[in-house]
C-alpha cells in the first residue's frame, strides 16, 4: 500500500486478483497482469492509467530464475 500510493481496498483487490493467475514461482504473463489491472481498475472505479511496471517487478524473479537454471535446478 505505501509503495503504489492506493488505499487498503484496492491493494486487497490487486492482491486477491493477482494470486489467482501466478504460476508455481510467481511469475505471470503480461496480459494477464494489464487484465488484473484494469479489472481492479475497475472495481475501485479508478481511471488513471497504469503501467503493469507500476505495480509489478519480476526483475528479481527473473534473475533467481536465471540463477537457478543455470545450476540445474528444478523444483
Amino acid at each position: 500500500m505505501l509503495w503504489t500510493g492506493t488505499d487498503g481496498n484496492l491493494a486487497s483487490a490487486i492482491y486477491d486478483a493477482s494470486v489467482k493467475v501466478m504460476t508455481r514461482d510467481g511469475m505471470a504473463e503480461e496480459k494477464v497482469l494489464e487484465a488484473v489491472i484494469e479489472e481492479v481498475q475497475r472495481v475501485a472505479d479508478v481511471r488513471k492509467e497504469f503501467r503493469t511496471a507500476d505495480y509489478f517487478d519480476f526483475s528479481f524473479l527473473r534473475k533467481a530464475r536465471e540463477q537457478l537454471k543455470a545450476i540445474g535446478w528444478r523444483p
